[in-house]
């Protein structure tokens, strides 16, 4: 698979002291419920941690994608998703061959991100879920983002059931509902809204 999957990209962001095996387990219900690109945000666990909980993902998830780690990402052949000021000089990971994401939130850092795979735009709404130090962007920048990337564009932030329809409408690539995908596991009817393509 040399794309990004199209549709629901799944965040398994793991909290402090969060079992290896809960976080297995949640990567298995996003793949049960049709996602095929899982990426692992572990901000509080230590380079090892993440190691090794990647290196049990690697089996489990059809597109796994590790935050921040260039060295887990490339002796796994996962991709590897970077933050603004995360990371290797960008060309040194193409030339590499190491696919990789690239966290976005202004139009000026989705023309320079030539080399990504895809970029993660927002937050296009309010969240708690991670503080980004920017602002809500709101739908008409991420379809500006769009109609402006050369490569596919994943919304995050703030999404959720109720704002769904409105986050594709956009024609973006994919999209990140963390709270609000999680927060509606029991509920099928919602699951589905936020998977469909």
């Amino acid at each position: 698979m040399s794309t990004l999957p199209r549709g629901l990209y799944g965040m398994l962001d793991v909290a402090p002291g969060e079992p290896d095996q809960a976080v297995i387990d949640r990567a298995r219900f996003l793949v049960d419920h049709g996602v095929l690109a899982v990426q692992l945000r572990a901000k509080h666990h230590t380079v090892e941690a993440v190691g090794r909980i990647a290196a049990r993902l690697v089996s489990v998830a059809p597109r796994l994608i590790v935050n921040d780690h260039v060295e887990i990402a490339r002796e796994l052949g996962a991709w590897v998703h970077l933050g603004q000021s995360d990371g290797p000089d960008p060309a040194d990971l193409h030339r590499a061959g190491l696919p990789y994401g690239r966290s976005t939130h202004t139009l000026d850092q989705v023309a320079d991100a030539d080399h990504a795979c895809y970029v993660g735009f927002g937050p296009v709404f309010a969240t708690n879920t991670k503080a980004t130090g920017y602002s809500p962007r709101g739908l008409l920048a991420l379809a500006a983002a769009v109609r402006t990337s050369r490569v596919p564009v994943v919304a995050i932030g703030g999404i959720h059931v109720g704002n769904i329809d409105a986050v594709r409408a956009t024609g973006v690539h994919a999209w990140a509902p963390i709270s609000g995908f999680w927060d509606n596991r029991a509920d099928e009817a919602a699951l589905r809204r936020l998977l469909s393509c």
